[in-house]
């Protein structure tokens, strides 16, 4: 059997075409029993089910029992199922970010720029073609087609895959069907075997209840190509497929619009190292609470203002962590929290002024802050990360603490281990009633009477029209259908449910916000809460303060190999990853989602943890799909050809421009020396 089994059906006689369909079915019967027994075994008993398949003259046609109709068009199952298969049949349904998307005033924007216009200005064609914003799947010189990531929205027959992978080459693909009774169907003409040889898997998911690793699957391992294109096809009408077309473009639209810019992270890295050289104390143990210790997250979204009345009665009942953005709404109702914590690693003073925070109020913040910005208040906690680009390795990081202020408070209350957890206006979404989402008093929402008087009426887009707002599970079942979420809130959501999902039944969790349903944080109104007296509260506050050190020694340690040596190693990895002895579509595309991984590696390797290149990861990415944006419009194999090597060319001096910053070198020579101890100093230019 091969994937070429439309073809063999075609060619064989009548008497054996059914022959060939039951081997088939048995064939995939083998591959499942090994790898999910329950679907194996209904595949066996299902068979075709409400289905009906007739061997023709020439080729055979499938019915829907029930109702006796056929379930393609009277001109025939060959010439429906070549049609929905082929590549530009109008059930594609394409996610497409062709053009150039370049921020611009930081540097990272910049590279990113001079990048492009080299490339356009050695071929100005291909810029006037990008323009248009039309384009097609490159042909191969077999007369094939080259393809990125594919997601197959239903099997049924599953004979519209087999035509697509015959006539089109494709970088990686994911099959999801709802309904059991159709896959079952498609197991007598797929060969799902001979789709995971070809791929190196087989990403298959089958049942209503899909989880989130089918769009992680296909377009985490595809970051680059998914980037610019992502093609979907449903197989039939159905209800679900909206849902699930909305799930993965969630996925997909976070790649590009959540990152941070490699300039930044580079400061970032600065930042961090200046604050461990001034010891300022960094999480290193988790304490040990009381029995009756609760925790509030309290993050801004727009929920909040209706928690308010109750966080103000049971204020003495909680150790309150506020997201910086929302201190200024609990202080002007009389609540003061125990802890404020911000994420953000540049506050300018203007800003720190317009929060309104407390610098008597203990401030929780991500090391790698700017340590001006954290002079002004007494008590500084700072806290780790792990998977992250660090100065150093730590001892005990703590994980998922990005991308929100709202995941570093979940990170720092699950280190802290509370019995009780409370989440309030951790909304991660939109209300629909509100079309906010922050709470009320957030202070941008404020505006001088000045710019009111200059303010005009503009009508505003309802949620549902504006671009990359899409539907969310809602944590209330009377908010149902109410509540969106776009990409960035999205990838909070995925963050917060993956911390939760590492604490087992350490702690009771429980959501008191309107917004985002969470999985493993029960939905829970705040009327129904009555908390009982909090006596421990102030012995809690103390050992939690404890478990933050100033000290080296045990906490974190500096690397052995020297920063200019991991970008240098960084650059080689790249160059080699990157050079393909003779190009085609399929090695090039999967070379440019591969890079970074390879790279890291090398970089791993070296050092068991070193994530300090990191920092460089999202400008390298950038790099590459701006690559990959402007090959796919070329036109003949060699003008792919020429672009493919001025690209290699122009992104490899673009590399050796990085350079590892000065002051880190300084920071690395001085801990990372026999006589150094935490008693070293640091030159004061650091």
């Amino acid at each position: 059997m091969s994937l070429r089994f439309i073809h063999e059906l075609k060619r064989a006689t009548a008497k054996k075409r059914m022959k060939m369909l039951m081997e088939m079915q048995e064939k995939n019967f083998t591959l499942l029993k090994k790898r999910n027994p329950e679907l194996a075994n209904a595949i066996k008993h299902i068979g075709t089910g409400e289905f009906r398949i007739s061997i023709t003259d020439d080729f055979l046609e499938v019915s829907h029992i029930p109702t006796k109709a056929l379930c393609h068009p009277d001109e025939g199952l060959f010439k429906y199922i070549t049609e929905l298969g082929h590549w530009h049949h109008t059930g594609w349904i394409d996610k497409l970010k062709v053009l150039h998307e370049i921020p611009t005033g930081i540097e990272h924007g910049q590279r990113l720029m001079s990048f492009a216009e080299k490339l356009h200005t050695a071929f100005p064609a291909i810029y006037h073609r990008m323009a248009t914003g039309s384009i097609s799947l490159p042909r191969l010189a077999d007369g094939r087609r080259f393809s990125g990531a594919t997601v197959f929205l239903g099997t049924f027959m599953g004979l519209q895959i087999l035509h697509y992978l015959q006539t089109t080459e494709i970088r990686d693909i994911v099959i999801v069907e709802p309904d059991v009774t159709r896959f079952s169907l498609s197991c007598f003409f797929v060969d799902y075997a001979e789709i995971e040889k070809r791929f190196g898997r087989l990403v298959l998911h089958v049942g209503p209840d899909m989880p989130e690793n089918p769009q992680a699957l296909l377009i985490d391992h595809a970051p680059v190509t998914s980037t610019v294109w992502l093609r979907l096809l449903p197989a039939y009408p159905s209800d679900e497929f909206t849902n699930l077309i909305q799930r993965f473009e969630l996925h997909w639209r976070g790649l590009s619009e959540v990152f941070v810019p490699f300039d930044r992270e580079v400061r970032n890295l600065c930042y961090g190292a200046r604050n461990l050289q001034n010891g300022t104390p960094i999480n290193y143990q988790s304490p040990v609470l009381s029995d009756n210790s609760r925790i509030v997250i309290v993050a801004s979204g727009p929920s909040l203002d209706k928690e308010i009345p109750w966080l103000k009665e049971n204020q003495d009942k909680l150790i309150i962590f506020a997201a910086h953005s929302a201190v200024r709404t609990l202080k002007r109702n009389g609540i003061r929290p125990d802890y404020q914590c911000s994420l953000d690693t540049e506050l300018q003073p203007e800003l720190l002024d317009k929060l309104e925070l407390d610098p008597d109020i203990p401030f929780v913040s991500y090391y790698k802050a700017n340590p001006d910005s954290l002079k002004r208040f007494k008590t500084v906690l700072l806290v780790n990360e792990a998977g992250k680009a660090n100065p150093v390795r730590f001892t005990r990081p703590l994980t998922y603490t990005h991308p929100t202020t709202g995941n570093l408070m979940v990170a720092t209350a699950s280190f802290a281990k509370p019995k009780q957890l409370y989440l309030i206006g951790l909304d991660l979404g939109f209300h629909q009633a509100a079309e906010r989402d922050h709470v009320k008093d957030y202070w941008a929402h404020q505006t001088t009477d000045d710019e009111k008087a200059s303010e005009t009426e503009i009508a505003k887009p309802s949620l549902t029209e504006k671009e990359g707002i899409l539907p969310a599970s809602a944590n209330f079942t009377e908010s149902e259908g109410k509540i969106y979420t776009q990409a960035y809130h999205n990838i909070a959501r995925r963050a917060v449910e993956a911390q939760f999902s590492t604490l087992g039944s350490q702690m009771s969790i429980f959501n008191l916000s309107d917004g985002v349903k969470i999985e493993n944080a029960e939905p829970c109104h705040s009327e129904t809460l009555f908390l009982t007296d909090y006596p421990e509260k102030s012995a809690d506050l103390a050992l939690f303060q404890a478990a933050f050190t100033g000290e080296q020694e045990g906490v974190w340690t500096v690397y052995r190999t020297p920063g200019k040596q991991v970008v240098e190693s960084l650059r080689n990895a790249i160059s080699k990853a990157m050079t393909l002895k003779k190009f085609d579509w399929l090695s090039f595309a999967q070379a440019l989602d591969h890079t970074w991984s390879f790279a890291l590696g090398d970089c791993l390797r070296a050092e068991m943890g070193d994530l300090r290149v990191e920092a460089y990861s999202k400008l390298i990415q950038d790099l590459l799909v701006t690559w990959y944006r402007v090959i796919i419009f070329t036109e003949t194999p060699r003008e792919t050809e020429q672009v493919y090597k001025q690209g290699l060319e122009i992104l490899m001096s673009v590399l050796g421009e990085l350079e590892w910053q000065a002051e880190l070198t300084t920071f690395e020579e001085a801990f990372n020396t026999p006589t150094s101890s935490k008693d070293s100093t640091i030159p004061s230019s650091l």
